[in-house]
């Protein structure tokens, strides 16, 4: 049984470590390049705080019945975080405090009934409520890491972190055959996959470099390194 509370503490923890990196920012910190290719810091921030009031919107449906959209569209999901990308750093930092605080307060409203409930997220797939704070959980730690600022995919906590590196390593098909060592923590991913290519390094760079924010380049390998997959 999912311990929805439980992850709710995470997201409160994980949201704390985000805001003390946030305020720390200077306007010239939100215009520079994000770990995303073509995003800024400001763009990241902009982004968490409109998938925070996505999960709202898919919070609420579960909570009253009534069906609310995810995003209005693909199209106007990726207008609203161009147009916010720009905005002065007092504005952004706050728009990711107040949006974290209005899904709080959504997820509290949740029943465990409710969390049963099946929605439709962005693309249309159909998932049950209970997925939105795990979700939450990894935008906030692996948006936190994309701002490259100090706050890197090493220090996401170590389960989520390894939950992230295997849903990461999954991208590649099973007969490419690549196989990823987290030294620091002797541990193999996927552990059923017949290796033809072996990575290894740290899981936080491991988990960097398959999620396509880093090149890979303090990671080892007996060949080239292999294209990575598309992430999220």
């Amino acid at each position: 049984m999912t311990d929805h509370a439980g992850i709710r503490e995470q997201i409160d923890a994980a949201t704390h470590r985000l805001m003390a990196t946030a305020r720390q920012l200077t306007e010239d910190d939100v215009r520079r390049p994000s770990l995303l290719p073509g995003w800024t810091v400001g763009h990241v921030l902009t982004h968490i705080a409109r998938n925070a009031d996505s999960l709202v919107n898919l919070a609420t449906w579960a909570h009253t019945g009534v069906e609310t959209p995810q995003y209005a569209s693909q199209e106007s999901r990726d207008a609203d975080i161009e147009a916010g990308a720009g905005r002065p750093v007092t504005e952004l930092v706050e728009d990711v405090a107040d949006s974290a605080e209005r899904l709080r307060g959504a997820l509290a409203r949740i029943t465990p009934e409710q969390y049963e409930v099946e929605l439709v997220w962005r693309g249309g797939v159909r998932k049950p409520a209970g997925m939105i704070p795990a979700a939450r959980l990894g935008e906030v730690e692996v948006h936190h890491a994309d701002l490259g600022l100090g706050y890197g995919f090493g220090d996401i906590p170590e389960p989520l972190r390894l939950l992230l590196l295997a849903d990461a390593v999954g991208g590649w098909d099973d007969e490419d055959g690549v196989v990823v060592h987290a030294d620091d923590l002797d541990l193999t991913l996927p552990e059923d996959r017949a290796p033809k290519v072996l990575v290894s390094g740290s899981s936080g760079d491991l988990l960097g470099w398959a999620g396509g924010r880093t090149s890979g380049d303090r990671l080892r390998c007996d060949g080239p390194l292999p294209a990575v997959p598309e992430w999220r």
